[in-house]
């Protein structure tokens, strides 16, 4: 299970999450917050190379619109 929060700031918002990845028995460590810009992150969970080929494919998109 994963477990992500947001919290609105004043002049920002605070993304935070967990870092363990399980597949049965097996646990190890992940990256499931991923900074897309100055501006935009992105907490994920999931199955790992689906979460990151979404987070490029927005990170594409993100620099498309600039």
């Amino acid at each position: 299970m994963t477990v992500g929060v947001a919290l609105k700031c004043r002049d920002s918002v605070v993304l935070a999450c967990d870092s363990q990845a399980t597949s049965g028995n097996y646990k190890d460590h992940a990256t499931k917050l991923e900074q897309l810009d100055n501006y935009h992150g992105l907490v994920m969970a999931g199955a790992g190379n689906t979460c990151q080929d979404i987070a490029n494919r927005v990170r594409d998109y993100l620099k498309s619109e600039r």
